[in-house]
């Protein structure tokens, strides 16, 4: 059996033990991240070394099996 494919939308502060959590994890890979701050999104992906989405469409469009939303509450 593959890997679950991972893709965490949202990359504030609680981003950082998410994206620890995935890294971690048997059975998960990240492939990618995406945020409103496109700085952020660039800095992050080449960090973790994983894709850096554009928009959150580009990353559905990557067809993830767990899409991790790491966002404020409304």
């Amino acid at each position: 059996m593959s890997n679950l494919r991972v893709a965490v939308v949202g990359l504030g502060y609680f981003s950082q033990f998410h994206l620890t959590s995935w890294a971690g994890m048997p059975g998960a890979d990240l492939i990618g991240v995406t945020d409103l701050d496109r700085g952020l999104t660039r800095a992050t992906a080449d960090r973790l070394r994983v894709a850096d989405y554009p928009a959150l469409q580009t990353l559905l469009d990557a067809d993830p099996d767990i899409v991790d939303l790491v966002v404020p509450p409304l």
